[in-house]
């Protein structure tokens, strides 16, 4: 299964959207929730759109970095933010992927991800 998080609901939208076309299964998580991500699974994946903007973002995508069991997780940042593209994690199973990035990009990321 793969979760989507974001505080924009667009972003959301198109991602369902893109996800769908391809048959993935697709879920949308509520940044609301204090609980969002607790049941996921480890062979879950689970993307993040880092908005800087909305902060209860970096404190849920930093639950699952730490986590040592969790599910796979791909951030999704713009360039030159935090993030750099040499940034390493305390565990295995963290991705990065720049925006601006394309439709196809995105794809080819969780393919990549979900076969690790």
């Amino acid at each position: 299964m793969i979760h989507l998080l974001s505080s924009d609901l667009s972003h959301l939208e198109s991602h369902e959207t893109l996800l769908g076309q391809q048959e993935l299964p697709v879920n949308i998580l509520d940044i609301e929730n204090q609980h969002v991500g607790n049941s996921l699974a480890v062979e879950d994946l689970l993307i993040i759109d880092m908005d800087s903007s909305h902060p209860a973002i970096y404190e849920i995508a930093d639950r699952f970095i730490r986590t040592a069991k969790g599910p796979k997780v791909l951030l999704t940042s713009q360039s030159g933010s935090q993030f750099k593209p040499d940034d390493t994690f305390e565990r295995d199973g963290v991705f990065l992927l720049f925006k601006p990035y394309q439709p196809q990009e995105l794809l080819n990321k969780i393919s990549i991800i979900r076969s690790s």
